[in-house]
């Protein structure tokens, strides 16, 4: 008998996509950002990081709670 599927979880998945892309991006940053920039470059860099994190979870959250809201 095939199992039956679970449906998967839109939230999950938002935020592991979140941490992949901000996680891989601030990771690169400290791995390599020396070499290719300057310190005030990279503190830049790493702000737009947490600025951008920040906005993709706020609206994220604005997001699946509109959604819990309509169903």
């Amino acid at each position: 008998m095939p199992k039956e599927y679970q449906p998967f979880s839109s939230k999950k998945v938002f935020f592991i996509i979140g941490l992949v892309v901000f996680g891989g991006m601030f990771l690169t940053s400290v791995i390599d950002g020396e070499y290719y920039a300057g310190k005030g470059q990279l503190l830049e860099y790493r702000l737009f990081i947490l600025g951008s994190a920040f906005i993709y979870y706020v609206f994220g959250y604005f997001l699946i709670r509109k959604a819990r809201v309509r169903d």
